[in-house]
């Protein structure tokens, strides 16, 4: 049975935090990749849509782009 989420540690046992340790591991390696790919997303959207885009608008989607990368990495 895969787990959704990393239990608490009243909740779990120690060896069964051990077995599921390297799946964990690999999850946690993976979380950079995952920001650099969202910024980029947003690079090619900012791209594309250049002039139809109002200034404003083009600020707070970088800086909310930005803030969520930095809170996930």
């Amino acid at each position: 049975m895969a787990w959704v989420y990393v239990p608490s540690v009243a909740s779990a046992q120690a060896e069964e935090i051990a077995r599921r340790s390297e799946e964990l591991t690999v999850a946690m390696n993976l979380r950079p990749l995952s920001g650099i790919a969202f910024l980029w997303f947003t690079g090619v959207v900012r791209h594309r849509l250049g002039d139809l885009e109002d200034r404003f608008f083009a600020t707070v989607f970088l800086g909310s782009g930005l803030l969520y990368a930095a809170m996930i990495c």
